[in-house]
């Protein structure tokens, strides 16, 4: 083996790999739809979410309030239009 080949084995190399952050979420704005790595959007301020959909389950036992609340939500938000 020469000096550029990564044994699997070796220990160097795995604490290398695992040290890599897999945490990092790409976020969205809220108001303005821009992409950030922050919490808070840094161009209006506003709080930035996670922008990918829940997974969907079939046997989702919660499903049914959940589209409520949004309904709800939607409701409250035309109003205060």
């Amino acid at each position: 083996m020469n000096e550029d080949e990564i044994n699997p084995d070796d220990d160097d190399a795995k604490q290398d790999n695992d040290s890599v952050e897999h945490d990092i979420k790409l976020l969205k704005c809220v108001k303005c739809g821009e992409y950030t790595l922050k919490d808070i959007c840094p161009r209006c301020g506003e709080k930035a979410i996670n922008p990918k959909p829940a997974k969907f389950s079939p046997e989702d036992r919660y499903g049914k309030y959940r589209r409520m609340m949004k309904k709800e939500l939607e409701k409250e938000e035309l109003q205060n239009v």
